[in-house]
Order: structure tokens, then sequence, then C-alpha cells
């Protein structure tokens, strides 16, 4: 039987209500899922408490950047998986914000482990991520990110 440390490691990056990170499980991976917002971290410690417990699911409360802060987060309290650091263009009723702690991903690896795979889902911040993981040399197997600018495909190239 292969033990958790030889089995490739997955950082779910927006792991919002950890979908994807189910699916990495289910798998056979073990998953690293990074997410801003505390109740999301919160639901998906309980949902995944089995896989915590043996070591295949870390979650790390903290949003991701270019460096260690203490930023605004807005929470869209209708879509949950649009928040973001970004400033929403409209500010209202369905918009909470909070201040989390960022660290770049970079220092995240170098705590929990080298990656196979990094899936990036932050919400207009892709790019900072993947500029950080470039500049230090982190070029995993696999890596996918979301375009809002075109420069996100100038950092996908190791």
């Amino acid at each position: 039987m292969e033990r958790p440390l030889d089995t490739p490691l997955i950082y779910d990056v927006g792991m919002h209500n950890g979908d994807d990170s189910a699916h990495y499980l289910a798998k056979g991976f073990r998953v690293v899922g990074v997410e801003a917002n505390p109740a999301l971290c919160a639901a998906c410690e309980h949902r995944f408490s089995a896989a915590i417990a043996e070591g295949r699911m870390t979650i790390v409360n903290t949003g991701v950047g270019a460096s260690v802060a203490r930023l605004p987060f807005h929470i869209n309290l209708r879509e949950t998986q649009i928040s973001t650091f970004a400033l929403p263009k409209v500010i209202n009723e369905e918009w909470a914000t909070i201040d989390v702690d960022v660290s770049p991903l970079s220092t995240l690896i170098e705590h929990h482990g080298r990656p196979y795979y990094v899936k990036i889902d932050v919400e207009h911040f892709d790019q900072v991520v993947l500029e950080d993981l470039h500049r230090a040399g982190i070029c995993p197997q696999y890596i996918s990110a979301e375009a809002h600018q075109l420069e996100v495909f100038d950092w996908l190239l190791c």
C-alpha cells in the first residue's frame, strides 16, 4: 500500500466548496486546499474530516498573493465563488468585506511540499500567484489558472 507522503500532491488554490478537492481525493491524490473565506474552510474541514485525519487533505485558511499581508477580502453572499481581493465594481448588500491573511503560494509550498499539479482559481489574482511561482522557480508538472487577463498565459510557461 502506498504511503500518503508518496502520493502526488495537488494544490487546490481557491478551494471554494471543495468540489475539485473531492475529485482529486477520489483519484487518490493528496490535496492542500487553500481558501481565503473562513466559512468555506470550516465547511470543508467538516466535509473532509476523514481525509484530514488520514493525512490526505490539508486545509489552509489564507489568501494567496505577492507577499505576506493582511488584506480586505470581498465575499459575495449570493455567489461565493466570485469572492475576490479585487474591489468589486459595485458594493451593495450582496457583498461583505473581511480582512484575511495573505501569503505567497511559494511559501505554502515550502511548508507543505512540492506540487504535482496546481489549480489556481482566485478571481482576478491568478496572474499574481503565477508570477510568484515563476520567481520562486516552482514549476509543477501540471498547472491551470483562470485568464481574466492575457498576461496570465505568459506566466504559465516555466
